[in-house]
């Protein structure tokens, strides 16, 4: 039976070896003195400079010292002393989970050992390169899209305008300073997650809005309609006297993005260009002169004392052709045009003919460019 039983431990430890030789994953038995007595070929395989010490008897220290020596495991470079203390202490008491060795010829293998019945020890270790590069090219994925999270987040919070942003349930993701500056009267309410129907509801609430003092229901409706399908800028003059001007953007995922801009410089400088005007279109209107506008050859624009020189109506004469009312004698303006006479620098005699008769007078033409056309205003001053 002994001689049985011999036999059958031999056959197993030979089929042991064998399957041990076909696995990928680097395998060393050590006895209890910590010698050496199998390493698989995926050990030589993954540690070809090791494979002359991987023969039964080698010493694991042997193995570890030649390991930290020939420069192979980047975290023992110029501390080898060090390293090899630290490996031997992991292979002395062994923890529960195993751990990364890095190597210089960019390969990583994940190692860790065990202590086994009888006081051996197996050191197992696996090739996780391509793991190993996967996670650290997803943490600097992870590392880029964070920059580009904090400079998109700078560049909104530097923005002069306002910006706030809406989820595809219309609640506030995130918004900068400026807008919570043009919306302080409730600037308490925009936390992330307070929904736009809460926050425009408590806008007007709270007298925000002018334009909602008449009817703020309609308001609110026409509002919340507007910002689901966003189609033109609005403006809105505000109850601390300021102007905003709002343009919304729906986002591809269903979200709404907002910019809002203080205009109020704007609306104050065109309601001093809108007085300004009328105070000129009144000294015009009192003008004891004739002042005129014309447009592609019409009159566009006559004033009272105009139409008194000329025996009309400025409703009659409006829109008549300029050049019938200068008299045939004066045929080189007719054929030129009124243009020729913005070459002249004083004033030009002439004849103007209307209902009243003919009028002696004389005439100064100047250029006159309101928005993109080039009219011509006529002063004529009877003599």
């Amino acid at each position: 039976m002994d001689h049985v039983t011999d036999i059958d431990t031999s056959a197993t430890d030979l089929h042991l070896t064998a399957a041990l030789d076909v696995l990928g994953d680097g395998v060393m038995l050590f006895d209890a003195a910590d010698r050496l007595v199998h390493a698989n070929d995926a050990s030589r395989t993954l540690l070809p400079h090791l494979a002359p010490l991987l023969v039964p008897g080698t010493p694991f220290t042997a193995i570890i010292e030649a390991q930290a020596a020939s420069g192979l495991v980047a975290a023992a470079r110029g501390r080898e002393d060090r390293w090899i203390a630290e490996r031997l202490a992991r292979h002395v008491a062994p923890a529960d989970s195993p751990f990364e060795t890095g190597l210089s010829d960019g390969r990583w293998l994940l190692v860790r050992d065990r202590r086994l019945a009888g006081g051996h020890t197996v050191v197992t270790f696996s090739d996780v390169s391509v793991l190993r590069q996967r996670e650290m090219r997803l943490a600097d994925s992870e590392r880029r899209l964070a920059v580009a999270q904090r400079q998109l987040a700078d560049a909104i919070e530097s923005m002069s305008e306002g910006f706030v942003l809406w989820d595809a349930d219309d609640r506030l993701v995130l918004c900068n300073g400026r807008y919570r500056e043009l919306v302080a009267p409730v600037g308490d309410l925009l936390e992330p997650g307070v929904g736009f129907a809460e926050l425009l509801r408590a806008a007007i609430d709270r007298g925000m809005v002018v334009e909602a003092y008449g009817d703020p229901a309609a308001w609110i409706a026409a509002r919340l309609e507007d910002h689901r399908a966003p189609s033109v800028r609005r403006e809105l003059a505000l109850s601390s006297g300021h102007w905003v001007e709002l343009r919304e953007y729906r986002t591809p995922d269903g979200g709404c993005v907002g910019i809002v801009a203080d205009i109020t410089g704007q609306k104050l400088a065109e309601r001093a260009l809108s007085d300004s005007e009328a105070r000129h279109r009144r000294l015009v209107e009192q003008a004891p002169d004739l002042v005129a506008v014309v447009s592609d050859g019409r009159l566009a624009y006559l004033n009272p004392a105009g139409a008194r020189m000329l025996g009309g109506t400025p409703q009659s004469l409006v829109g008549r052709a300029a050049l019938e009312l200068i008299h045939p004698d004066y045929a080189a303006v007719i054929d030129a045009g009124l243009a020729v006479l913005l070459d002249e620098r004083d004033w030009v005699p002439i004849k103007l003919v209307g209902a009243a008769g003919v009028c002696d007078a004389e005439l100064a033409a100047l250029p006159f460019t309101p928005g993109r056309r080039r009219d011509i205003m006529l002063v004529a001053r009877d003599i």
